[in-house]
């Protein structure tokens, strides 16, 4: 339940760092998005034929919508600049804002630093 908690702490902060507002319907969505390819990796592997299915599911909407709304807050991001924040999440740079992510490549960067956080915080215990 820790991890759970611990997950959506940081999906949430990453989310601000990268200036994804609360208010739009596309935070939601991605923030699960993130929380469920921390759960299960593999949905990674197959992002708009499992994981926005399941997102979908969750919030009672098409994946199609979940999509859009997602690639709505992404493309915010890339042309407000924020998206840069993703090298100070890393630590280093991962990133340099001469393409825009795609929301998959997004999803994945924050979930897999999500998980390399949350195996370094049970290390440290």
């Amino acid at each position: 339940m820790q991890e759970q908690l611990f997950v959506k702490e940081q999906a949430e902060t990453y989310l601000r760092m990268l200036g994804i507002g609360i208010k739009a319907m596309g935070y939601e969505y991605l923030k699960t998005s993130i929380i469920f390819a921390c759960q299960d990796k593999q949905l990674l592997t197959n992002i708009t034929t499992k994981l926005y299915i399941k997102v979908a599911e969750q919030f009672g909407v098409n994946s199609k919508s979940v999509e859009r709304n997602i690639r709505t807050v992404v493309d915010s991001a890339y042309q407000g600049g924020d998206l840069l924040e993703i090298n100070s999440i890393y630590g280093k740079i991962v990133y340099k804002n001469d393409f825009k992510l795609s929301n998959g490549e997004l999803i994945s960067l924050i979930a897999t630093k999500i998980q390399y956080d949350a195996k370094r915080q049970l290390l440290l215990k």
